[in-house]
């Protein structure tokens, strides 16, 4: 009821779940008191551990989805070692295969609609971790929902298209365009794929210079990657005072720095 009758109050100068919690933390400071003077130890003790234990799991808790990369899978390496960790703290993790069995047909509005899917109806706060393309994914998400509170981006795809299409050359992209598909090959099922043309249609609709929402954000890239050069994340960070940007020596994959990646998480989750 407090929180009803003070949502016309709310000037959205703080984070949403700040403001709750400066609610939730005097009412229960009054009950507290009111508890205290009335003598009922043992009751105010129960009432006390209650309140701790709502405020854990209501402000501390926070589901986490993490989404692996362009023709990657729940299987990568990074996503089952960051499955064993958090498994490990009791957190509730979703790792969503994004190939959807139809690699072919991939694009980022369908990832977009599919994670969507996956939030607590309930509006409990999302973190998401997001890997390479899937990171460009876990930012967009951010941008666009309100329930999603932290972002954690390893090695993330900013200006994909614009390292990758040129790569490709003139010639092998206007055949894409004509034939509809162009064979890539797809590291989760170890073998060439077909990609259909309208996964560039709908990146050129996501223009990152609309990715604008302050939202908690740890960037974790390495200095050495060849796929997504690490200025691109460093482009996207000096733009953005909410971003932190942790540069590692590593490469794209980021295999030889995953406890590192993991203790800054912890870090950043705390």
């Amino acid at each position: 009821m407090r929180v009803w009758k003070g949502l016309p109050k709310f000037r959205q100068a703080s984070q949403f779940s700040t403001w709750l919690y400066r609610i939730v933390w005097n009412v229960a400071s009054t009950e507290r008191r009111q508890l205290a003077q009335a003598q009922q130890q043992t009751l105010s003790q129960t009432v006390e551990q209650f309140h701790l234990e709502f405020f854990l799991a209501l402000f501390m808790a926070s589901d986490y989805i993490y989404l692996h990369g362009f023709a990657s899978s729940p299987l990568s390496r990074k996503a089952l070692y960051l499955r064993d960790r958090i498994a490990s703290e009791e957190i509730n993790l979703q790792i969503p295969d994004l190939n959807m069995e139809d690699f072919s047909h991939l694009t980022l509005t369908r990832q977009l609609r599919q994670v969507e899917a996956l939030f607590p109806d309930n509006g409990k706060p999302v973190s998401i971790i997001g890997s390479s393309f899937g990171g460009l994914t876990a930012a967009w998400l951010g941008q666009l929902h309100s329930q999603v509170q932290r972002l954690v981006l390893l090695a993330p795809a900013f200006q994909f298209l614009d390292r990758w299409l040129p790569q490709l050359g003139v010639a092998q992209v206007e055949g894409w365009q004509q034939e509809q598909y162009l064979p890539v090959y797809h590291y989760g099922e170890r073998r060439s794929l077909p990609l259909h043309y309208q996964f560039v249609v709908d990146m050129d609709r996501h223009q990152e210079d609309r990715l604008q929402r302050p939202i908690p954000t740890l960037i974790l890239h390495g200095r050495d990657d060849e796929v997504i050069p690490i200025q691109a994340s460093r482009d996207f960070a000096s733009q953005r005072p909410w971003v932190q940007l942790i540069e590692l020596d590593s490469d794209h994959g980021l295999a030889n720095v995953l406890p590192e990646i993991w203790q800054e998480i912890l870090k950043f989750r705390d």
